[in-house]
């Protein structure tokens, strides 16, 4: 009898490990194969347009990219955007792209996925405040974000056009006086330049104007995690919409100036800029990053104060402070990428293995490094970072990053003259 229990007990225990092997088995399948992603969409050019019945373009890529990077495969169905947002309120489909800010209002929407970059385009000189004199005929296609744009901030639309093309030939020939143009789109194109070179047009920036891609409230319950998963992948797949073109570098690279006048000043007149390990060198990187969130968090400790508290730490908030929210943030290196002066706490204090270091400390006096626009949805606003190497009289000290709003800068300091060809970025292939 005790055998046969025994030998009862044993396949009971190996049937057991057998069902909880096949359970385990079963689910990671259907985890696997968790359903695709249904992703309407529709042609959107020149960031995205439909050819022999396959959607393709920047951010069609875009998307791919991170649905890929995200491991989960999506699928995409051409719908109107109408049609597409309505699918999206009963579930029928888990996401939409792109959609502007005022289609988002009722949904859960991702970081920008790429950004139109607008300008009011004009065959006449415009002040400081962009305004269109009642004289002067505005244009803008039917249905287009641009046109209800136009109609909310009430301008009168003298033109109701169904294509750009057409409005651009209407505003080469002056039957239109201001149309808005993407800037992503024209800037790219030599030949459209060469076209309106006898306009003798004038370029003023008007806003930033964010693609999103939104997602169902079913396609969230089921990840919960896919808002701020996919928001994370967006950078690593380099929209090129979300480039700073060569006369925005400048134009921010000018701005600057004067804080980085003020900055070497300060450098100057006081002691040399401090090593973050020459007063930590008893700790490891592993040690000094576990003290800097612990007392991040609650702004108090040596390292803090050092970083924080210094007379450098303080001038920087204030320089920061004086910017009326031009500047959001300024950090200053060591030779080692340590940040060793801060105008507010950030989440990590190196920083060597990044672009805003490796990419100017190594080359030394005058180099320079702006970083990709940035969305930060805590502020709603589009970033920037601009970097410049710091040197003394015989070699690179370290660096110093401004965060920068650039809508805010490019508003407030933007050419009225015509953009220059050599200005038009390189499209990189992907």
């Amino acid at each position: 009898d005790s055998k046969l229990n025994d030998l009862i007990g044993t396949k009971v225990m190996k049937f057991s490990i057998f069902c909880i092997i096949i359970f385990l088995l079963i689910s990671s399948t259907i985890a696997s194969e968790w359903p695709k992603l249904t992703i309407g969409t529709y042609s959107s050019p020149p960031y995205q347009y439909i050819e022999k019945n396959i959607i393709t373009g920047e951010s069609v890529y875009t998307v791919q990219c991170i649905f890929h990077k995200l491991k989960k495969e999506a699928i995409f169905d051409f719908y109107p955007l109408k049609r597409a947002l309505h699918e999206l309120k009963s579930n029928n489909i888990d996401g939409v792209f792109p959609v502007h800010s005022p289609d988002t209002a009722r949904h859960s929407h991702t970081a920008p996925i790429s950004i139109e970059k607008w300008y009011w385009l004009t065959n006449f000189p415009m002040n400081e405040n962009p305004v269109i004199p009642d004289d002067k005929k505005i244009g803008a296609v039917n249905g287009s974000p641009a046109y209800f744009w136009l109609l909310e901030n009430n301008y009168r639309i003298d033109t109701i056009v169904t294509t750009k093309a057409q409005l651009l030939q209407m505003f080469k020939v002056g039957r239109l006086d201001a149309i808005i143009i993407d800037d992503n789109d024209t800037n790219r194109d030599i030949e459209f330049h060469k076209s309106i070179e006898y306009v003798l047009p004038y370029w003023s920036f008007i806003k930033f104007e964010p693609h999103l891609l939104v997602f169902s409230n079913d396609s969230l319950l089921n990840y919960p995690n896919l808002l701020i998963e996919f928001n994370e992948k967006i950078s690593a797949c380099k929209p090129v919409s979300l480039e700073v073109s060569n006369s925005e570098k400048r134009m921010l690279q000018e701005y600057l100036k004067t804080y980085m006048v003020q900055l070497s000043n300060f450098l100057h007149s006081h002691s040399p800029l401090p090593r973050l390990k020459d007063s930590f060198f008893e700790e490891s990187e592993k040690e000094i990053d576990d003290r800097w969130v612990k007392e991040a968090i609650n702004s108090e400790g040596t390292l803090y104060d050092f970083v924080i508290k210094s007379k450098l730490g303080t001038f920087l908030a204030n320089l920061q402070e004086k910017s009326n929210g031009g500047i959001s943030e300024i950090l200053i290196m060591d030779s080692d990428g340590y940040a060793v002066a801060l105008s507010q706490t950030t989440t990590d204090l190196y920083q060597g293995d990044e672009q805003k270091f490796f990419k100017t400390f190594p080359h030394g006096k005058n180099s320079a490094f702006v970083s990709d626009i940035i969305y930060d949805a805590s502020t709603r606003t589009y970033q920037s970072q601009v970097s410049f190497c710091l040197s003394d009289e015989i070699s690179p000290i370290g660096v110093v990053t401004f965060g920068v709003n650039v809508e805010k800068i490019l508003l407030g300091n933007q050419s009225r003259a015509p953009m220059l060809l050599e200005d038009t970025p390189v499209i990189t292939e992907r």
